[in-house]
C-alpha cells in the first residue's frame, strides 16, 4: 500500500512520498526458486529491469541493466548500475561499479531489494548513472529464536537441441549444393560422395555431442537462525550450493555465510555489527583454440562431421585442417586441459546509532566498512597430436573407428595420411588476485511531522577507498601429463603484476517535503571528489529537483 516503507538512497520513505522513479521487491517472492543467481530470478518482475545470461553455464552470472543504459567513454565502460549492500557502494579497485558481492549474495541473505531510476539515483553521483540497486539484508527481530531450513534438488537436461543433419542427410545434401542446381561443378572426390558411400551412411550418425552429453544436478541448502529481546537481536546464517554441467570438467559450487547483531546500548543509543562472505569454486574446458571462448566445447561438438568418428583405433580424428577442426574436446579432457577459479571474499560492517534527544527526529549515525576478497585462477594448456586418415570406398569418405564390413565385404583399414600437432596455449598460468575496500560515512537525519506538514532531510560525509593487486605467471612448454604445477613444465617463465586503487570523498544532502500526502517536493545534492580525475577536476556536483 501507499503506507509501505520503501529503501531509497542513504534512508527510507513512505511509498506515498516518491517522487522519483523507485520499485522494490521482497526477496520472499524470489528466494524459494532453485537458482544461484538472484539477477535471474528477477526476471519479467521490474519494469524497465533487463537481466540476461546467467543460466547457460553453471556459475556465471546474470547482467542486470536499468532502463537502457548506453557507453560513452572512449576507453570503453560498464552498463553495470551501482550495486549498494546495506548502505556499502560496491567499487572495484579502479573505481567502477562492482558486481562481485551481488553476484554471490544468496536470496536467503537478502530482506528487500530497490532499483532506482533516473533523478532517483542522482544521490549516489556520476556512480549511479547506470541506475542503482539497494540492498537490504536481513536482521535480527525480536521473538524466541527461529530456525529455518530450506533445501532442494534438481536435474538438469536439455528441453531442445538444435537439429543437425546425420551421415545421410549430409552427404545428399552436398551432392545437391555441388550439383547442376548448385555448384555444378565436376563430379569428383573433392566435391561429391558416392554411391556406396551414401548407402553406408544410413547405417551410421557419429554425434560426439550425444556421446558427451549428461544430465546434470544441482542443489542448494540454507539454515538460518535469528531471534532477540528488548535489549539485542541476531541473525546468522548461511547456504550451499552446487551444480554441474551437461559436459565434463564444468562445475561449480559456492557457500555463502552472513551473521550480524544489533544492541540497544540505551533508549537513544544503539549498536550493530555484521559479517559476511563467501567461497566459491569453478571449473571448466581450457580452449586457447578458437579464442577463449567458453562455448567452443558446445559449438565444436555440435558442429562435427557426422560421418567422421572422432577416434580411430584409438587415435584422435581431424577432419581437415581448417581452424574449426583443429578443436578436440577429447583430447584437451584426456589431457586435462581445464580453467580453474576459485574466490572468497569477507566484509565486515559496524555501526553506531544516536537519537539526539533534545531535538525530536534527530539521529546521527556513524558507521564502518570493510571488505577483504581474494582469488585464484588457473589453466591448463598443453599440445596434442590429431590425425587426417585416408578415407576409404568410392570417393575416400567412409571412415570407420574400428574393423568394419559393409555388403558382406571387409572394409579396407584407414591409414593414416598425415598428424598434426597444434597448441592449446601450451602454457601452465596461474593468477592471484587481491582487493581490499573500506568505507566510513556520517549520517544526519531528521524526520518529523507538523500537522498535515511532513519534513525530512539527510546530511551525510562518504568516504571511501579500494584497492587491488594481480599478480600472473606462466610457464610455458608442459608435459602431456602435466599436474598443473610449474615442476611439470620445461619452457620460459614470464608474468605480469599490475594494480589499482581509487578514492573518493563525497558530501550528500537531500530534503524532503509533503502537505497532506498529496503535495511532494524533492531536492537532492551530492558533491563527490574522486581520484580517477586530475586534482584541478576532482570535484563533480550532482542535483535533482
Amino acid at each position: 500500500g501507499l503506507n509501505e516503507v520503501i529503501v531509497t538512497g542513504y534512508g527510507k520513505q513512505k511509498k506515498s512520498h516518491l517522487t522519483a522513479a523507485v520499485q522494490s521487491i521482497k526477496a520472499t517472492e524470489i528466494e524459494d526458486l532453485p537458482t544461484n543467481n538472484i539477477a535471474t530470478a528477477l526476471i519479467g518482475r521490474i519494469s524497465g529491469v533487463g537481466v540476461s545470461g546467467g543460466s547457460a553455464r553453471p556459475g556465471k552470472p546474470a547482467t542486470l541493466k536499468i532502463r537502457n543504459p548506453q557507453v560513452f567513454s572512449k576507453d570503453g565502460g560498464t552498463t553495470n548500475p551501482l550495486y549498494v549492500i546495506d548502505g556499502v557502494l560496491q567499487t572495484a579497485g579502479d573505481g567502477t561499479n562492482d558486481t562481485t558481492a551481488f553476484d554471490n549474495l544468496d536470496a536467503s541473505e537478502i530482506e528487500t531489494l530497490s532499483f532506482l531510476k533516473d533523478g532517483a539515483a542522482a544521490i549516489y553521483g556520476a556512480r549511479s548513472a547506470n541506475g542503482v540497486v539497494i540492498i537490504t539484508t536481513k536482521r535480527g527481530k525480536k521473538g524466541p529464536a527461529k530456525l529455518t531450513y530450506q533445501g532442494s534438488y534438481g536435474i538438469e537436461d536439455e528441453t531442445y537441441r538444435t537439429q543437425m543433419l546425420n551421415a545421410s542427410e549430409f552427404a545428399k545434401y552436398y551432392d545437391i549444393m555441388n550439383g547442376p542446381n548448385g555448384y555444378n561443378t565436376a563430379r569428383t572426390s573433392q566435391y561429391f560422395f558416392s554411391d556406396d558411400e551414401k548407402r553406408y551412411f544410413k547405417f551410421l550418425n557419429y554425434n560426439p555431442l550425444n556421446d558427451e552429453w549428461h544430465a546434470s544436478s544441482n542443489q542448494k541448502h540454507v539454515l538460518n537462525i535469528s531471534g532477540g529481546t528488548d535489549k539485542a537481536t541476531y541473525f546468522a546464517g548461511g547456504s550451499y550450493y552446487t551444480q554441474g554441467g551437461n559436459l565434463s570438467n564444468v562445475d561449480y559450487s559456492k557457500w555463502t555465510f552472513r551473521s550480524g547483531a544489533d544492541f540497544n546500548l540505551s533508549d537513544n543509543l544503539k549498536a550493530g555489527i555484521q559479517i559476511s562472505g563467501f567461497f566459491n569454486d569453478e571449473s571448466k574446458t581450457f580452449s586457447k583454440i578458437g579464442g577463449e571462448n567458453e562455448e567452443n566445447d558446445y559449438r565444436r561438438l555440435l558442429n562435427w562431421a557426422p560421418y567422421m568418428p572422432q577416434y580411430i583405433n584409438g587415435l584422435p580424428v581431424q577432419v581437415n585442417t581448417q581452424a574449426n577442426y583443429q578443436y578436440h574436446y577429447g583430447e584437451m579432457n584426456r589431457l586435462g586441459n581445464i580453467a580453474t577459479n576459485s574466490a572468497n571474499s569477507m566484509s565486515a560492517n559496524a555501526y553506531l546509532e544516536y537519537k539526539v534527544p533534545f531535538i525530536k527526529g534527530l539521529t546521527a549515525r556513524a558507521s564502518y566498512a570493510r571488505t577483504q576478497s581474494a582469488a585464484r585462477g588457473t589453466q591448463v594448456g598443453t599440445q596434442y597430436t590429431i590425425y587426417q586418415f585416408n578415407g576409404v570406398g568410392g570417393f575416400n569418405h567412409i571412415f570407420h573407428p574400428i574393423a568394419d564390413t559393409f555388403e558382406g565385404v571387409a572394409l579396407a583399414d584407414n591409414t593414416i595420411f598425415k598428424a598434426n600437432t597444434y597448441s592449446n596455449g601450451n602454457r601452465l598460468l596461474w593468477n592471484n588476485t587481491s582487493g581490499k575496500s573500506v568505507q566510513s560515512n556520517i549520517n544526519l537525519t531528521y524526520s518529523r511531522e507538523f500537522g498535515k506538514h511532513a519534513v525530512s532531510g539527510l546530511a551525510s560525509v562518504e568516504k571511501s577507498e579500494s584497492n587491488n593487486v594481480q599478480d600472473q605467471y606462466y610457464k610455458d612448454s608442459p608435459l602431456l601429463s602435466t599436474n598443473g604445477y610449474s615442476n611439470t613444465a620445461f619452457g620460459t617463465v614470464d608474468g605480469t603484476t599490475t594494480g589499482n586503487e581509487s578514492g573518493s570523498l563525497g558530501y550528500v544532502g537531500r530534503l524532503n517535503y509533503s502537505y497532506d500526502d498529496k503535495y511532494l517536493a524533492e531536492f537532492l545534492f551530492r558533491s563527490d571528489a574522486s581520484t580517477k580525475f586530475a586534482p584541478a577536476n576532482y570535484w563533480g556536483n550532482f542535483y535533482s529537483l
